[in-house]
């Protein structure tokens, strides 16, 4: 003889005798033991079943990729770089401004005929009494309006420079054009001065004159 199926009250369900007890008092139609066994079971499949769709897993479905990336190097991008010169346009104007104070300060000498002020610009003893002889002559109109450009800075050491100038007095003497010539300023006690105009010197060596 089989034994009675447990209660399953707690899921909700009645067991198989219960239900036969139940159909039968009530006059229904008498259910074999199997048949209700039966449903009994398919019932706690679905149970089951419904279970486990319902549970969650904290593991993603698919696990994101931990693998980095490389992005491909970079190309090492070219550049250009600019040397500078020697002498740069914000020295090259520095001495520009230093001869064309110098010529200015020598016609004004001479127009003014003082020539105190017109030794006073040379550097050089040599030179300047070489150049005391251009003293008088020249007629100076207005020493300010020359103009004087730098072409090429040919030396620039520690308190001398050579430099190819070019000077247009038309503006400022009588009958003068416009001239290139090298000059050579030197410092002497911190002041510059002119100490040569002409080819053949360059700060280097002794000065022609004194030769």
């Amino acid at each position: 003889m089989a034994s009675a199926p447990p209660r399953l009250s707690g899921l909700g369900l009645k067991s198989g005798k219960e239900v036969l007890r139940r159909g039968s008092g009530e006059g229904g139609p008498s259910v074999s033991w199997e048949v209700m066994r039966k449903r009994i079971v398919f019932g706690l499949m679905i149970l089951a079943a419904t279970a486990s769709c319902t549970t969650t897993s904290d593991t993603p479905a698919t696990a994101p990729s931990t693998s980095s990336t490389t992005s491909p190097p970079i190309g090492t991008l070219e550049t250009t770089t600019t040397v500078a010169t020697t002498t740069t346009l914000d020295r090259i104007a520095e001495i520009e401004a230093i001869f064309y104070d110098l010529e200015v300060r020598r016609l004004q000498a001479i127009k003014d005929q003082d020539e105190e002020a017109f030794r006073a610009i040379f550097a050089n003893d040599a030179y300047e009494e070489a150049s005391v002889a251009g003293f008088v002559g020249p007629e100076v109109l207005n020493p300010s309006e020359i103009t004087l450009v730098v072409e090429e800075v040919l030396v620039d050491a520690v308190g001398c420079i050579a430099a190819s100038v070019t000077v247009d007095g038309s503006g400022a003497v009588v009958g003068a054009g416009s001239e290139t010539h090298e000059w050579v300023i030197e410092q002497l006690s911190g002041i510059w001065g002119l100490s040569y105009i002409g080819s053949g010197w360059r700060c280097e060596g002794p000065h022609p004159l004194e030769s």
